[in-house]
């Protein structure tokens, strides 16, 4: 019993298009919480790389990694996919 029934065809149309334009913003929103995900993830990557770019070789050792042989680590300049 949670329907509400309208009895005027105006305030039904209505009706109908307020359940049509909450649905389609929740799909929106939902795109932007996606969307906001990505460009974080992007950011976090793009300080993760600057943080070993400005390592010595020293160091990239230390922590595991060749020392400027960036080849053996995973692409760090492809973006992740939406």
């Amino acid at each position: 019993m949670d329907t509400q029934m309208t009895g005027q065809p105006a305030a039904a149309w209505m009706a109908a298009l307020s359940r049509t334009l909450q649905s389609g913003a929740t799909g929106v929103r939902s795109a932007a919480m996606r969307i906001d995900a990505w460009l974080a993830t992007r950011a976090r990557r793009a300080d993760d790389v600057a943080a070993l770019d400005a390592m010595s070789d020293r160091e990239l050792r230390d922590i595991g990694l060749p020392a400027r042989g960036m080849a053996l680590v995973p692409d760090w300049s492809r973006d992740l996919p939406l």
